[in-house]
């Protein structure tokens, strides 16, 4: 149960990007990222944010990231020239499919947050959790029967660079 843990939370730390975010992995650290000062996301100039993501990215190498870091827009919000400025210089922006911290009704209990994944879950799905938010202890105590029941549905939890290296090689067999 506890690898299961493990590996969940080090799934939801890359999917949830709070910076600094280091955990641990049966190869490694693994790094998930967002700038750390959500204000300046939404720049008035692309310098601004130019010069937030790179420093971000500086800090994530600095505490030992040698994968790709993907970028996960504070809140999801993708205005202004984020997108462009992502495309251009060749960042992987990477949303979630799944959010039940966002309906008070269901992140009110463990079971509703089960239940609302599982009524929604398929096949290469992103689950958006908060953890370690004192705010979200029901989320906490979701993971353990989360990750049981999806793994009795036949799923598997994987990183984003797995689901993405699978995206990958699916669109190149077509």
């Amino acid at each position: 149960m506890y690898q299961r843990i493990k590996t969940f939370l080090s799934t939801l730390a890359l999917l949830a990007f709070t910076l600094p975010v280091v955990a641990q992995s049966e190869r490694g650290a693994i790094t998930g990222r967002i700038t750390d000062n959500t204000g300046s996301i939404l720049p008035d100039a692309t310098i601004t944010l130019r010069n937030e993501v790179e420093r971000t990215d500086s800090l994530l190498r600095a505490v030992g990231q040698r994968d790709p870091i993907w970028f996960r827009p504070p809140y999801g919000y993708k205005l202004l020239g984020l997108p462009r400025f992502l495309e251009r210089t060749r960042r992987t922006t990477v949303m979630w499919s799944i959010e039940p911290d966002s309906y008070a009704d269901v992140a009110e209990t463990p079971e509703g947050i089960v239940r609302h994944v599982l009524d929604r879950v398929r096949p290469g799905s992103i689950i958006l959790l908060h953890p370690w938010y004192p705010i979200r202890r029901t989320s906490r105590a979701a993971i353990g029967p989360l990750v049981d029941s999806l793994h009795a549905r036949g799923y598997r939890v994987e990183t984003v660079g797995a689901l993405i290296a699978a995206s990958r090689a699916a669109g190149a067999r077509r």
